[in-house]
């Protein structure tokens, strides 16, 4: 890493990106944020921060904005045309002479090829891989598991019944992983040099949780019982239409999270430096987002 680099975050206002961004800026390394709502920033006024407003229905404020930096932070929440996104976002990176991307893209790639949400994901990835632009630069795919920040999409039934839900069985162990581990990993690899990750691909699990284990945990951090209740597919896909407003593709892959997981990469804390931060450690720092 040089001291004439400038790094670019597209997805780093919330969540992991934010996260990403703070631990670039700790290193005194100034950054660029394509956001939809600069108005609304953390980052608003700092100086070593640069905000540029803009979304995907009109580059030329990206395309204006990306000469000059070095490194590409890409976080594309949205599925739809998801591919199309990131490889026009790619594209005009590295012909602007970025010589890095660390994409967050996810695992669902490697547990469940056959859903919605990895067609999506790999889509994206096949066609930054695939562009001429790229001329032999780094591309860097960070694959998280199950963000400890879905829980958050099931608060109101925490609320309501003093349960979490699902549709798998209480004792099937499932992967999951903080989004301040995903934030670090992504500052970690935008930091170091290029050759030090190349083409690499990161697959993110923190722990294996059983359903009971999470309402175990969330009661002791929470103060207050909350048990494990398994529904059936139509109440899970109901929450995630209804009540979260995923359309019915998504829904439909959500509504199937029934099997366990291997643990795809319990040497996780080599890339992080550290352990992975546990579910316990997350939910004391968004307790209050239960309230």
């Amino acid at each position: 890493m040089t001291n004439h680099e400038r790094i670019y975050f597209v997805g780093g206002t919330g969540g992991c990106g934010a996260v990403a961004v703070r631990q670039v800026l700790e290193k005194g390394i100034p950054v660029t944020i394509y956001t939809r709502k600069p108005e609304e920033s953390e980052f608003q006024g700092n100086p070593n921060v640069i905000l540029v407003k803009g979304d995907y229905t009109d580059y030329t404020p990206y395309e204006k904005s990306i000469a000059g930096h070095t490194r590409l932070f890409l976080l594309v929440a949205s599925l739809s045309g998801m591919p199309a996104i990131k490889e026009k976002l790619a594209k005009i990176a590295y012909a602007s002479g970025v010589q890095q991307i660390v994409d967050v893209s996810s695992l669902t790639i490697n547990a469940c090829a056959w859903t919605h949400v990895a067609h999506q994901h790999l889509g994206g990835e096949e066609a930054i891989d695939a562009l001429p632009e790229r001329k032999g630069r780094s591309y860097v795919r960070l694959r998280p598991w199950r963000f400890m920040s879905n829980h958050f999409h099931i608060k109101h039934a925490i609320a309501a019944t003093g349960a979490i839900v699902g549709v798998a069985e209480p004792d099937v162990p499932q992967g999951w992983i903080s989004p301040n581990d995903i934030g670090l990993l992504a500052a970690i690899v935008l930091t170091d040099p290029f050759e030090k990750h190349a083409d690499g691909i990161y697959l993110m699990v923190g722990y294996l949780y059983t359903p009971a284990e999470r309402a175990q945990i969330l009661s002791k951090v929470l103060g207050k019982p909350i048990v494990y209740k398994k529904w059936s597919f139509k109440e899970q896909y109901g929450i995630f239409t209804n009540v979260v407003g995923f359309p019915h593709k998504i829904s439909y892959d959500f509504a199937a999270d029934i099997y366990p997981d291997p643990h795809y990469s319990p040497h996780l804390s080599l890339a992080l430096g550290r352990e992975p931060e546990t579910l316990e450690q997350w939910s004391e720092k968004n307790k209050k987002h239960f309230e």
